[in-house]
């Protein structure tokens, strides 16, 4: 092999191809195949690597190996990572070597893998050629887990395989002779790398281990060798495949066996999936082995030697040009792997949900969801950055006292490092940490300016991430949560008190294990600092695991550390001379690195040393900065430059700035450092170009625009393409010392700047369905089943995004309404506003996307500027809270559920027109205007017993009855922080608990103190006549079965209050914030008191406030706290320290109620023989009274002014009123009529609140005018915002937020009707008109057209009535009468009456024929008419006493012929009325018997019947049972069917139940399959389209036939829709997601009509078109979501095929999603 001569011609960018070699058996023979030689060439620094030169063809090659001893992915991986970075223009690698073979069996032997053959890496599917999998985890489960994440090989050695393998088609491969010449330049290698004999490769039965303690196979017996034909000859075969790469050898034939069926992996490695995941990487494997126990080292030579040799045939047939213009292999890093990743994530996620992977392989997905960052990977990034880490530097620590205390003693559990910038603490915890390799434990490193790792939650996840990944075990801990809620475990709104719970769950585990915790530069985390503080002064005083924690000085951050018992300090201020010599070795160091590589003669290196020592001033940060220029001025120029370099770090980041501003590119160079100063996080060079002003042959030039940032040096630098300052001291001084230099205009301008480049960019790229997802076919597409398509059209925008909001409002922050960038906005807005949405769900960023609207909306320019822009901005802002929890999921459905329900009036709606989809039309839509509901706030899983504003508004917190506090952002609905009280010793006072009911409390009674309702769930009529509330603004609880005198008023506090709850004594009673002291003060089981610090999470008890006696109540914000219920005198005092108690005194008897004002000024309370006294809060002095001891006053309301009260109370006759009074005279202003269950009164005494049953209803004090019905249920808590302009109720499903400022009216189509629940509704066949029958006795037909109620009837209170489906016919008798009327429900008028005997008793059931010409109405005492409504003759007159029992039931057959009744539980009758109107047949029930339903079949032969678990088919015209099947299952399991269908056939049955929908197939009596839902909807169902579907009021259930010859149920069908609580299905796909408003208590479809009535009063009616998508017939057959099929003897699991679904749908349980509400009983044989 020749010698270069180029010795000073070449430099590390001319390499372009790199070798990589694991073992030093591999790397020689690769070194061998080298042309040529070339001379050493330095890496750059902290580059470990080493490396051989020399060029092979054409070609220059850089060789590389593994350190010595290092073996598996992580050491390729690093390796590559610094080959990279020192030879950057490297274009592809071949990884070369040896590999384990599998066993392969063909005919032809020339395709069996024998030793000595060769494997090339080749794309398989889905698959890049190579695949990780974990073999640990292989032998544990005994299936594959696939764990990596691996890149297809590049294009051009693609092509040069074809190229390779069709010649030797031809000619053969031309491996020997390379062979030959490397024996002939080395002889020494003749004996070890040539062929072994071909009778030592022997394949031996898997089954057959390998015998003796030698490390040949002299004692296995040949008996055991596997019989192979022989080839041909001795040549090695080419083969090429997927290659299985893991972290350990592969010494298992089964498990080499089973991965070779499932994956067809042919060969096993170590290292190659560490490559492939960071640059373009062919692999070439020599096969040494067959993968099992008889291992030898025997062929790993020769295997390696023609391994080399393929490579170098390999690159002798690539063109130089091919080469060249191939991408840098870092380049294409960032885009390309990402988008791999996410497609292979995928592919993963879609095989865990198969049952064939469990256990471990769940955990691995976890694992892997899990992990944000991996810390060790970090800490290497951190070391090479600065130049690799320098042991001798970091050696003072490990010798240090205090750190040698924290190591050796016990019970010293935290070491906190203290230093100023650049002082070298970083560097300084990598060095303690190579020291504690030897210990348990995990790490992590802040960097503020690196989204990943500078805030809370990442740190939590990382170290969870590290401590499972070293203890598998652990995991567990994690997964459970994790198979609940998947990937939304780590980054929802919730994630940090998930993570935190589990993390303390972790540490308590390792109790028993030895250790260690260690957070770097915690000062660097900017998101939820205190509460990772917090978290470590709790773990540290709780758990005995050790922490090392290094920060700047700040004093926030000492105050927690001082809190940590036994802390060490370790002050790098006070180990100056440590410092200093560590400096001195470091300095060293450097200097001998930069003379190495810049060839520097001895004086200058003296030179360069002599002046670092000088002035570094024992900061690193310097020495590195000045090493780093040095490396960029020529050895010559070196010694002169060294004055250049001031001492002090910001001296010298001024020097640096002079110098780049003094480039003759200073306006380029001035433009970056402006930029990168002024974004929110460290951008990408795609996004840098996007954000800056330069020509387009700069902007299209990446490497030039790489430079300019390269030689912005002293700040900048870039790592995986990503712009960051090289330290945060950096930032720090241009902002500070620097403004104007960098930002001539001013920083607000460069954020305007910023800002119109940032809209233009995202005015070019977005659009609708950015992703080409097809909206119209898969408008339901969820988030997870998302593939991005590669390129990303969103790469190089999501900076954008995020962040247009932000700079946007600092550029207006000093411009006038006028400006040109408020023009802008709503331009932007008005064309690509959902556009931007639909791009931030793709980023999974919708919380911030409604974070940035509210501020964008509270910008006084926007508020008091342009009405038209003001509008749009609120919409949007409505819009984004509106649909935000569909949005973070299914992000089409904006063009679907968002265009269709945004309210008629919006802007949005009006300018997004264009988007309703086609397939539906808005017959009447229920919103005009955004509801007052503005959102919703689901908190956990206990009942809320109080909630208060902050006094800014943007906040409120809640206490729970389990002892649980909530801190919630009001603006963007997320919870901030969470704590449990409960479990705090300060408060657990270890009282007597109790089992818990759903909703209903214990209430504290004077006779009774513990009390309990005997309430059940069913009974919730008569639970709404319990009340209870309390408040400062004047809510009280009442309990209206207890006299006034008999009940203890619950706390007062700024919201009403439950009464004083007891159930488990450790309840949230009362709670305000406390602005002056940055928390909130609560009270704990009505008398003991807490602060809680909501900055810190620090707890407090202050039992200097307890009060004696419960209840203790509070006033608005906390300043004053007064009791004394059952005393004859009130204690008050005020919270501050030393405050005195006042005893007030004014009346004789014990006192009942005691409440404060809205502002909490004055206190007010009342006896129980109802005198009212008011006294200021602050002196204590008496400000009047009322005497109202006539009557039981139930709650107060004191106005601010102090003159008058609002009270509720009971009169003498029992009546309950409320009243205004004056305070003075009393003089009443007004009274109201009303139930009271709760008060609340505004803060300027304008607007009061009503809770009454089933009604939250909004006043105006002045005249007790109702503005608003806010809510459709009686909330348990309500309080109005400090403003008075928003109000939150608590219901039980969390917390509702209504926006009151606007007081207008609701529209008139809801307004009059407030139907409560529909019994009933009719369409018209143009959909022109609707008609309603209420439960609250109304009808009501709207004009869909119009949008309005067209007329209305009201009805006496108790009736029996029908509707007729055929006809629009409603037909009535009301109680006591014997007249039937009959209705046209298209114009409410009377059509006919029918009179029934006198003689009978009150109709019990009415019902309608199918063809809508007889009525039939059955009686309390047995009697039974029928009418022919035409002729209006009685055609059957059933008066002959066959039964004395009421009536409870009717049913028609299909055709109108025959009518089955039941009379109670004594019979049931069939009559045939078609000739003979006689009574066909009569069944007469047992005692015993418990008959739930009945239905005909469709030609009205059979009748089927079904009681307790048997069904029986009876012959209606003979009278004779036909056949009896028996239920299956056990009693307890037997569902109480209310409603059944029966196929023409009589082959199938369809049964309703509580629980859900079966369909049984009767021949076989087997239950075919059933929904698990619950809905009110099966009252009336029926088998259509020839028995191939269900039709129920929700919609059309298909019936369908899997290729197993099974039938299920799928949810709508190809032209009919089905619609569950959330969701409308068509074809088994949901269509569309309906927002809370429209999730409807009541359903109707007909003829593609879709009815949506919501408890409050909103209607919709929606029409849809025709079928609008083909379906495969993969997803012909699939079962619904909510399926299972179940056969007589095994009830089998739910189909597995439900990947046409969005995952969070494939297994959804409806049972709670719908309250089964029926209210008639002659429809489909419908029996009480």
């Amino acid at each position: 092999m020749e010698k270069s001569s180029e010795k000073s011609s070449l430099t590390t960018e001319d390499y372009t191809v790199a070798l990589i070699c694991a073992l030093d058996v591999e790397l020689a023979p690769t070194e061998a195949m080298l042309d040529e030689e070339h001379p050493q060439l330095s890496g750059t620094a902290g580059d470990t690597n080493s490396y051989s030169l020399g060029r092979i063809g054409l070609h220059n090659i850089v060789i590389a190996g593994l350190p010595s001893g290092t073996y598996g992915t992580t050491a390729a991986s690093n390796v590559a990572i610094n080959l990279m970075r020192s030879f950057p223009n490297v274009r592809f690698g071949l990884m070369v070597g040896i590999g384990g073979a599998a066993h392969v069996t063909d005919e032809e032997p020339e395709n069996e893998l024998r030793l000595g053959d060769i494997v090339v890496s080749s794309p398989q599917a889905e698959h890049g050629g190579v695949i990780q999998y974990d073999f640990g985890k292989l032998v544990a489960e005994g299936h594959f887990v696939q764990t990596g994440i691996l890149n297809k090989p590049p294009t051009v050695l693609s092509t040069a395989i074809t190229r390779l393998r069709a010649r030797a088609r031809k000619k053969g491969y031309a491996l020997q002779p390379h062979l030959n010449k490397m024996f002939k330049d080395y002889p020494k290698m003749v004996k070890a790398y040539n062929r072994p004999g071909l009778e030592t490769d022997r394949l031996y039965h898997k089954e057959y281990k390998h015998q003796g303690a030698a490390s040949n196979c002299r004692d296995c017996s040949q008996d055991n060798v596997v019989q192979r034909t022989a080839r041909s000859d001795d040549d090695p075969m080419v083969h090429y495949g997927l290659i299985g790469s893991a972290n350990q050898v592969l010494k298992n034939p089964e498990a080499r066996d089973k991965l070779h069926k499932e994956k067809g992996i042919i060969c096993f490695e170590m290292e190659a999936a560490g490559l492939m995941n960071d640059f373009q990487c062919l692999v070439i494997r020599g096969i040494c082995d067959y993968c099992d126990s008889h291992k030898n080292k025997q062929w790993q030579p020769y295997a390696a030697a023609v391994a080399a040799a393929f490579a170098k045939e390999l690159l002798l047939g690539i063109a130089p040009h091919q080469v060249d213009t191939a991408p840098q292999a870092r380049g294409v890093l960032s885009d390309e792997i990402r988008q791999n990743i996410r497609v292979v994530e995928a592919k993963i996620d879609a095989i865990s949900s198969r049952p064939i992977q469990t256990g471990l392989s769940v955990a691995s997905q976890c694992l892997r969801a899990l992990r944000t960052t991996d810390p060790r990977v970090d800490k290497n990034r951190i070391e090479s950055s600065n130049g690799g880490l320098y042991a001798d530097s970091c050696r003072w620590v490990l010798e240090n006292d205090n750190y040698k205390r924290w190591k050796n003693e016990r019970d010293s559990r935290l070491l906190h490092i203290k230093g100023e910038p650049g002082k070298g603490k970083t560097m300084l915890v990598c060095g303690i940490l190579n020291d504690l390799l030897s210990s348990f434990g995990a790490y992590f490193f802040f960097q503020e300016t690196d989204v990943r790792i500078n805030n809370a939650t990442s740190a939590l996840r990382g170290l969870i991430y590290m401590l499972a990944d070293q203890k598998s075990e652990l995991i567990s801990h994690v997964q459970a949560s994790y198979e609940r809620a998947g990937k939304e475990l780590f980054t929802d709104r919730n994630s940090w008190h998930a993570l935190q719970a589990i993390f303390k769950e972790i540490l308590k585990e390792l109790e028993a294990v030895d250790t260690v915790i260690v957070i770097d530069a915690i000062n660097e985390c900017i998101i939820d600092r205190d509460k990772l503080l917090e978290l470590i002064t709790y773990c540290n005083t709780n758990y005995k695991v050790k922490w090392i924690v290094s920060s700047r000085g700040w004093p926030d951050i000492d105050r927690y550390m001082k809190r940590c018992p036994n802390r060490i300090r370790l002050s790098l201020k006070y180990n100056k001379d440590s410092i200093e010599n560590a400096i001195d070795k470091y300095v060293n160091h450097r200097v001998a690195l930069l003379a190495e590589h810049q060839r520097y003669e001895g004086q200058t290196k003296d030179s360069v040393a002599k002046h670092l020592l000088a002035n570094a001033n024992g900061t690193f940060l310097w020495v590195s900065l000045v090493c780093q220029t040095l490396e960029k001025i020529r050895p010559s120029s070196t010694i002169a430059s060294l004055n250049q370099f001031p001492p002090d770090l910001n001296h010298l980041y001024e020097r640096m700035l002079e110098r780049v501003l003094a480039d003759d590119k200073e306006d380029y160079l001035r433009e970056i450092l402006a930029v990168a100063t002024a974004l929110f996080r460290p951008v990408t060079m795609s996004e840098l170009l996007t954000l800056t002003d330069f020509p387009p042959e700069l902007t299209n030039n990446v490497a030039e625009l790489k430079n300019l940032v390269r030689e912005c040096g002293g700040f900048l630098s870039i790592r995986d393409s990503t712009i960051e300052f090289v330290h945060q001291s950096a930032k720090e001084y241009i902002l500070q010392k620097a403004e104007k230099k960098v930002f001539p205009k001013g920083i607000h301008n460069m954020h305007r700047d910023i800002y119109e480049r940032l809209i233009e960019s995202l005015s070019k790229t977005l659009k609708k369905d950015i992703f080409g997802l097809d909206s119209l076919n898969n408008p339901a597409i969820s988030l997870n089943e998302v593939r991005k398509p590669n390129p990303n059209p969103l790469n190089g925008i999501e900076y954008a995004c995020f962040y247009w909001p932000r700079h946007l409002a600092i550029a207006i922050r000093q411009s006038d309404s006028e400006d040109k960038a408020l023009k802008t906005l709503l331009q932007f807005l008005r064309k690509h506003l959902l556009h931007w949405i639909e791009a931030m769900t793709f980023f999974e960023g919708i919380p911030q996307a409604i974070g940035r609207l509210y501020e964008l909306e509270s910008q006084p320019l926007i508020r008091g500027g342009s009405a038209l822009l003001r509008d749009f901005v609120h919409d949007a802002h409505r819009f984004a809270l509106t649909f935000g929890e569909m949005l973070q999921k299914y992000p089409l459905q904006i063009y679907s559920s968002g265009a269709v329900f945004t309210p008629t009036n919006s802007i949005l709606k009006q300018t997004f027109a264009e988007y309703e989809p086609n397939w539906v039309k808005v017959r009447m839509n229920a919103e005009f205007e955004w509801s007052e509901n503005v959102t919703r706030v689901w908190s956990h899983d206990s009942t809320i017993t109080a909630i208060a504003y902050s006094s800014d508004g943007y906040h409120f917190a809640c206490g729970f009855e389990d002892g649980m506090l909530e801190l919630w952002n009001i603006v963007s609905g997320v919870m901030q922080r969470r704590i449990n009280v409960a479990s705090m010793p300060d408060f657990n006072c270890n009282l007597r608990t109790s089992a818990r009911r759903r909703s209903w409390p214990r209430y504290l009674h004077k006779d009774k103190p513990t009390t309990e309702l005997d309430l059940d769930e069913e009974d919730s009529d008569e639970d709404d006549d319990n009340i209870s509330v309390q408040s400062d603004h004047g809510s009280i609880g009442v309990k209206q079965d207890l006299a006034a005198s008999d009940v203890f008023a619950a706390p007062s506090s700024p919201e009403p209050k439950n009464m004083i709850r007891t159930d488990g004594e450790m309840s949230i009673t009362d709670l305000a914030f406390h602005e002056d002291e940055g928390g909130v003060i609560f009270v704990i089981d009505g008398r003991r008191v807490g602060f809680w610090n909501t900055q810190t999470d620090e707890v407090k008890r202050q039992p200097e406030l307890d009060a004696p006696s419960a209840p203790l109540v509070m006033s608005v914000h906390g300043k004053y706290m007064a009791y004394g219920i059952d005393s004859p005198f009130v204690t008050l005092y005020n919270t501050e320290p030393g405050a005195e108690k006042r005893i007030l005194k004014g009346q004789f008897d014990d006192i009942s109620l005691i409440t404060f004002s809205p502002d909490g000024e004055l206190l007010a309370s009342c006896s129980r023989k109802g005198l009212i006294q008011v006294w200021s809060a602050s002196t204590g002095l008496p400000l009047g009274g009322l005497d109202e001891s006539n009557e039981e006053v139930a709650a107060i309301l004191i106005f601010p002014d102090g003159k008058r009260l609002v009270s509720a109370k009971r009169t003498a006759d029992g009546s309950e009123v409320v009243t205004m009074l004056d305070l003075d005279s009393g003089k009443t202003y007004w009274s109201l009529d009303s139930d009271c269950r709760g008060l609340c009164l505004s803060p300027d005494g304008e607007r009061f609140v009503l809770v009454r049953k089933g009604h939250t209803l909004f006043y105006n004090t002045s005249d007790c005018k109702v503005l608003k019905d806010l809510s459709d249920k009686q909330d348990s808590l309500c309080v109005f915002s400090p403003s008075g302009e928003q109000l939150a109720t608590t219901d039980s499903g969390g917390i509702r937020l209504f926006s009151i400022h606007d007081t207008k009216s609701l529209p008139d189509m809801i307004a009059p009707a407030k139907l409560s629940s529909v019994r009933r509704t009719y369409f018209s066949d143009d959909s022109r008109w609707l008609t309603m029958e209420s439960q609250g006795m109304l009808l009501e037909t709207y004009n869909t057209r119009k949008n309005r109620v067209q007329r209305s009837e009201r009805f006496p209170d108790s009736y029996i009535s029908a509707t007729s489906e055929a006809e629009p016919l409603f037909a009535y008798v009301t109680e006591g009468s014997h007249t039937v009327s009959l209705l046209n429900l298209k114009t409410l008028s009377s059509e006919s009456k029918l009179d029934l005997p006198h003689s009978c008793g009150k109709a019990t059931e009415m019902s309608f024929s199918p063809d809508g010409k007889f009525l039939a109405v059955g009686t309390v005492d047995g009697m039974l008419y029928v009418w022919n409504l035409t002729t209006q003759d009685k055609i059957l007159d059933i008066d002959d006493q066959i039964s004395t029992v009421p009536v409870r039931c009717l049913l028609w057959s299909t055709a109108s012929t025959r009518l089955a009744a039941r009379f109670d539980n004594e019979s049931v009758g069939v009559w045939d009325l078609d000739c003979k109107r006689q009574l066909l047949f009569k069944i007469i029930l047992t005692l015993e018997d418990d008959l739930l339903c009945m239905a005909f079949s469709s030609d009205g032969c059979r009748l089927i019947t079904t009681h307790a678990r048997i069904f029986e088919i009876w012959d209606v015209d003979r009278g004779s049972l036909i056949t009896r099947v028996l239920d299956p299952r056990m009693d307890a399991d037997t569902p109480k069917y209310f409603s059944m269908a029966l196929s023409q056939d009589c082959s199938k049955l369809s049964c309703a139940s509580a629980a859900g929908l079966e369909l049984w197939d009767l021949p076989n009596r087997t239950l075919l399959h059933s929904l698990d839902m619950s809905l009110s909807s099966f009252k009336k169902m029926s088998f259509c389209q020839e028995d191939t579907a269900l039709r129920l009021e929700s919609g059309v259930l298909d019936i369908r036939v899997t290729s197993a010859g099974s039938s299920i149920l799928s949810l709508g069908s190809k032209s009919d829709i089905f619609c569950t609580k959330d969701w409308i299905f068509r074809d088994n796909r949901p269509l569309m997601w309906l927002p809370d408003a429209y999730r409807s208590a009541q359903t109707k479809y007909q003829n593609k009509r879709l009815v949506l009535h919501h408890d409050s009063g909103r209607i919709a009616l929606l029409e849809f078109s025709c079928p609008f998508r083909k379906t495969t017939e993969d997803e012909s057959e699939l079962s619904s979501p909510l399926s299972r099929a179940m056969t007589l003897g095994d009830m089998e699991a739910s189909l597995a095929s439900h990947h046409a679904l969005p995952e969070d749908l494939r297994h959804v349980d409806l049972k709670n999603h719908h309250s089964m509400r029926w209210t008639s009983y002659n429809e489909v044989g419908l029996v009480r």
